[in-house]
């Protein structure tokens, strides 16, 4: 199973304020590129790849933790299926 997502947005980190839309439109991009009832799977592996013009920005785990979240119920059940990222 491979899903992938093309966000033009700036990654927003776990603890960031106002992230509402950021973390609607990963939901919205999930479900336009994947269909199917989510994976049951036990063992999953996540990339999330971003490009930055800036140096610094949040801290990479901060950035992967709202993404993986989001995409539970669409793409898998729960990320605890996450056993590599």
């Amino acid at each position: 199973m491979l899903v992938w997502i093309l966000l033009s947005r700036t990654p927003k980190s776990f603890g960031a304020e106002r992230q509402q839309g950021y973390r609607q439109a990963i939901r919205d991009g999930a479900r336009v590129q994947y269909k199917d009832e989510p994976s049951d799977a036990e063992s999953l592996y996540a990339r999330v790849v971003w490009f930055s013009r800036k140096k610094g920005g949040p801290d990479t785990d901060n950035i992967v933790k709202p993404i993986l979240d989001e995409l539970d119920g669409i793409v898998y059940r729960t990320d605890a299926q996450i056993k590599q990222c």
